[in-house]
């Protein structure tokens, strides 16, 4: 089971739900779980959910090493750090990305959105 606290914000009539490992004070139409990335998924795809937005490096890592998450979003931001933490915690496995979509910002920040490559694909 992850350690990682999941909250989800779900709003009626939309098949999107976002998690976070963060958890803030209670309020309507918020839930939290702490479960494991396969318990999650399940009951996302029980509540008819389409997509969700996984966010948090120890809680996307958790989501990336057992093979769950099909759509990636990288944001990268024109500042040089020299040293910092890095962006997902250690995984067990390898994921083959494909590229696909650009975006820049006129604040110089590039979205790079990859899909999961599927084994045999």
């Amino acid at each position: 089971m992850t350690t990682s606290p999941i909250w989800t914000r779900c709003r009626s009539g939309l098949d999107r739900c976002s998690c976070s490992p963060t958890i803030g004070r209670p309020r309507e139409g918020v839930t939290f779980w702490q479960v494991s990335p396969p318990v999650a998924l399940e009951r996302w795809n029980r509540m008819g959910l389409g997509r969700v937005y996984v966010d948090g490096g120890a809680l996307i890592s958790d989501f990336l090493g057992q093979g769950l998450i099909d759509d990636l979003v990288l944001t990268k931001v024109p500042v040089l750090l020299g040293d910092g933490l890095p962006l997902f915690h250690p995984i067990p496995l390898s994921t083959r990305l494909r590229l696909e979509a650009v975006k820049t910002w006129p604040s110089g920040f590039v979205n790079l959105t990859y899909s999961r490559v599927k084994k045999g694909g």
